[in-house]
């Protein structure tokens, strides 16, 4: 590369590749799919043309790309490999490198299409969860459109270990590949024989697709030479009229995603083990989830109760994911600090449990910001912690500690509230001040603080944390002056 502004393969485009999903080449993706390391050497070598030297960036903070295995791998290898987003995105900075790697942060895509017209390489790893489904695909398409595919703005739900079906030379000696739910990528000309799936699910679904182009250029769809790796790919054909879209229809009909043997949004992988723990502020007050999950995270409950347990679940990359305490739902932190709940467990969603002793912790964002409870009285709670004070600081309540799918030791109880604990066959609800007439309706079956204990134990149910024949159900109902149980 003596001239940095000459295309790097004698006038050749360069290629992509394009997977659905960043935790292929973490550090968990290793560890799940042992033929990663042949997979990402063959990507090298793809990319080089055969040779074992090259120099590849990754422009990236995620950490499918940033993770310690990935690097050994290529070191070893024989290729010089370089993390981080300090680098200028411009063409002639660009063509100092024989690939450029992507994941999550953005970079200019006109830029990207150039660099690969002049035989620059590109890997990308979609589906990190990064500002939403939509907006990451927003993030890629103008760059993947030129080479004829498309990010859909939705996750597949395809988890775990994938089965190699295919004979690309990116694939020799690769037995399988780790997918976590990703983003499906459309193929815009299956007709083309420059682009075409390579790799796909027994669902029907595309897992990866390449393009392996040369000079020419398809007018049609802006798609130069150059080959695009793409993982996920699912759609029709787009053409450029009207006829040409129904026929296309016809032949290539859009396969819908099916629901998966495993996938992260509705079960955890039995091997994730967690830990069902209560977090205390500074303040002397719990952090509950409003509504069990779905709502507001604040700090502003007195009591350990159903609301206040979460499941802390230590991810294979090291990180934790907070879970709602009656939804299949996790913590999410966005990067203006606010909190909201999803199904699906992606960067977002991951969290550093910082120890600080004496049962003390912080929890730390994937934005490098830490949850932090609001001043003035409210119980808020953010991720806009730049540091570690007393809003950050929360004691750490650990109430069971146990494996998912594991059986829960006979008798055992686990503390719900201060004085009060919960049993393998007895629930205790506690409700504020209520009216005499609804207390009536609730002895006589009806009414709405009957819908109301119908509903939680229908929700614990379906979480797992209690049996189908829980009997019986005691609801302590605390009048104004005065505190009563429903039976005296």
């Amino acid at each position: 590369m003596n001239n940095p502004l000459e295309p790097l393969n004698n006038g050749q485009f360069g290629k992509i590749v394009v997977n659905c999903d960043e935790w292929t080449l973490s550090n968990g993706g290793f560890k799940q799919a042992p033929d990663t390391a042949t997979f990402v050497t063959n990507i090298a070598k793809w990319f080089t043309g055969g040779r074992s030297k090259g120099k590849f960036h990754a422009y990236s903070t995620n950490f499918g790309l940033t993770e310690s295995v990935l690097a050994e791998t290529l070191t070893k290898a024989g290729y010089t490999w370089t993390v981080g987003n300090n680098i200028k995105i411009d063409l002639p900075t660009l063509l100092t490198f024989d690939g450029i790697f992507l994941c999550g942060d953005s970079a200019d895509n006109q830029v990207l299409i150039d660099y690969v017209k002049a035989g620059g390489n590109v890997y990308l790893g979609a589906g990190t969860g990064s500002g939403g489904q939509q907006q990451e695909a927003d993030r890629w398409n103008t760059f993947l459109n030129a080479f004829g595919f498309k990010l859909v703005g939705e996750y597949n739900g395809i988890s775990g270990n994938q089965t190699i079906n295919s004979s690309h030379p990116i694939f020799a000696g690769v037995k399988a590949i780790y997918f976590n739910n990703g983003n499906p990528i459309v193929d815009l000309d299956p007709a083309s024989e420059s682009n075409q799936i390579i790799l796909t699910h027994a669902n029907g679904q595309g897992l990866i697709a390449a393009f392996a182009g040369s000079e020419r250029t398809v007018e049609t769809q802006g798609v130069g030479g150059g080959s695009i790796l793409a993982t996920l790919v699912v759609g029709p054909k787009q053409s450029t009229t009207e006829s040409e879209q129904t026929q296309t229809l016809k032949k290539y009909p859009k396969v819908e995603p099916k629901k998966p043997d495993l996938v992260i949004s509705s079960k955890l992988p039995t091997s994730y083990p967690f830990r069902l723990v209560a977090f205390k502020a500074t303040n002397g007050q719990y952090l509950v989830a409003e509504n069990g999950g779905g709502g507001s995270l604040l700090a502003n409950s007195f009591q350990n109760s159903i609301w206040e347990t979460f499941k802390l679940i230590t991810l294979e990359n090291g990180k934790f994911a907070l879970k709602a305490p009656l939804k299949e739902q996790y913590l999410s932190v966005h990067p203006d600090g606010n909190i909201t709940w999803v199904d699906y467990i992606k960067e977002w969603e991951m969290l550093d449990l910082v120890e600080l002793g004496d049962n003390k912790v912080a929890l730390k964002g994937c934005h490098s910001k830490y949850i932090s409870i609001q001043q003035g009285g409210a119980g808020i709670v953010l991720a806009n912690g730049l540091g570690i004070k007393e809003g950050e600081i929360l004691e750490l309540i650990d109430l069971e500690s146990r494996k998912s799918g594991q059986k829960e030791e006979k008798g055992k109880e686990i503390k719900l509230q201060e004085g009060r604990r919960k049993k393998a066959n007895t629930i205790i609800l506690e409700f504020g001040s209520q009216k005499k007439d609804l207390i009536r309706d609730f002895r006589q079956g009806r009414g709405r603080l009957f819908k109301k204990v119908t509903q939680a134990i229908s929700e614990l149910q379906k979480a797992g944390e209690i049996d189908n024949d829980v009997q019986p159900v005691i609801a302590i109902v605390r009048q104004k002056k005065s505190i009563k149980t429903l039976w005296d």
